[in-house]
């Protein structure tokens, strides 16, 4: 798995992300289709690219993030400060400890505590 990153879970589809995907800048990442995965960001950025998204946790966060079979997306913040992108680049939410944010299969986006 990628360096600085400790990542744990249940994930049905998960595959490492290419140099060529969305995210312009040099980050460890990966690409969850369906499943569910924590993510401990150690000493950098950690991205997990989903069908609707990414959710971006700064270094020292720690995050869960699940994907079902439609691609609705939940991401929860457990530590430090979380960042929520829709596809077209669009900062959707900064999750802090606690917060949690839901993209439905249509692109609807919920925030929860």
């Amino acid at each position: 798995m990628a360096p600085g990153a400790e990542v744990e879970g249940l994930a049905v589809s998960i595959e490492e992300a290419g140099q060529d995907d969305m995210a312009s800048h040099e980050e460890a990442r990966l690409y969850l289709r369906v499943g569910r995965v924590t993510v401990t960001a150690v000493t950098t950025d950690f991205t997990v690219r989903t069908p609707l998204g990414e959710v971006v946790g700064s270094a020292g966060s720690v995050f869960t993030v699940r994907v079902v079979f439609d691609a609705s997306t939940t991401a929860r913040a457990r530590q430090g400060t979380v960042d929520v992108w829709s596809l077209t680049g669009r900062l959707l939410a900064r999750l802090t400890p606690g917060q949690g944010l839901r993209i439905d299969s249509s692109g609807e986006v919920e925030l929860s505590r």
